[in-house]
């Protein structure tokens, strides 16, 4: 994703951590320790306090079940505050953003805990880009050991302003470092600085809640992204921006007339 976004655009609020601009597919499961309890729309929810974005079904009801003319998720009142990247620095950090709004719209349509023997979310909830953005780019500790003697370096730019996209932060999530809340001061995003220094103790003991499994579709595919959306909540989206595109009231369009020289996505 870019660098220096110019901000957090509100199309970011309706995202869940599913679609790309490439058709794949990750998936880990919980702990041996960790129960699974079965949720009615087919996916899985790791307990005490984890959550599952993903589907066990070999394929969706979108064929087969009418789809809405519209759907908003914030009528549903499942999407959290907007929220803007460039509050208390100019940080590329759209794609942090872009990842955990959809896992709080998640986690507030299931009515999951936020960490463990927590209440359950609401709208309220306000997971850590500065905690997903840090350990993404940094070392941290590990108990048992298996990580000792590795090493992460970041070259010129900071962590917040390296830029990153949906993988980055996937492998991340999917090693359980976060998500975090920003309920711990050290991790709220008002404290966020290209120099600061996030003590190793936050990267796995402070989750309010783990990803188990991602789903990433094709976007070409509407009708999937639809049926994602219905049951999801959300979705993470990635596009090319370019002020030279956006109009005076706020509106913007790209229209790519040459597939070689599409410019992929920066935001």
């Amino acid at each position: 994703m870019n660098k220096r976004p110019t901000k957090l655009l509100a199309l970011l609020l309706a995202l869940a951590l599913i679609l790309s601009l490439m058709p794949s597919a990750l998936a880990a499961e919980p702990t041996a320790a960790a129960a699974e309890a079965p949720t009615p729309n087919g996916m899985h929810v790791q307990t005490p306090y984890g959550l599952r974005l993903g589907s066990d079904r070999a394929e969706t009801h979108a064929e087969t079940e009418e789809l809405p003319s519209s759907y908003n998720s914030v009528d549903l009142g499942i999407v959290t505050s907007v929220k803007n990247q460039t509050q208390y620095g100019q940080y590329g950090t759209c794609w942090a953003f872009g990842t955990l709004s959809p896992i709080e719209t998640y986690m507030i349509k299931n009515g999951m805990p936020v960490g463990e023997g927590g209440a359950a979310a609401t709208t309220d909830l306000d997971l850590s880009e500065y905690h997903l953005s840090y350990f993404t780019y940094s070392n941290s500790y590990d108990e048992h050991g298996l990580t000792d003697g590795d090493s992460s370096i970041l070259q010129g730019e900071s962590h917040l302003n390296v830029g990153g996209d949906g993988y980055k932060a996937t492998l991340t999530l999917m090693r359980w470092i976060g998500a975090a809340s920003e309920e711990e001061a050290d991790l709220a995003y008002s404290e966020a600085s290209p120099s600061g220094v996030i003590d190793p103790k936050y990267a796995y003991a402070y989750d309010a809640a783990h990803v188990t499994s991602v789903d990433w579709i094709d976007p070409s595919d509407t009708a999937l992204v639809k049926q994602y959306l219905l049951e999801f909540g959300s979705a993470f989206i990635g596009y090319y921006y370019n002020p030279s595109y956006q109009g005076r009231q706020g509106a913007y369009c790209y229209i790519s007339t040459n597939a070689n020289n599409d410019y992929g996505p920066n935001h």
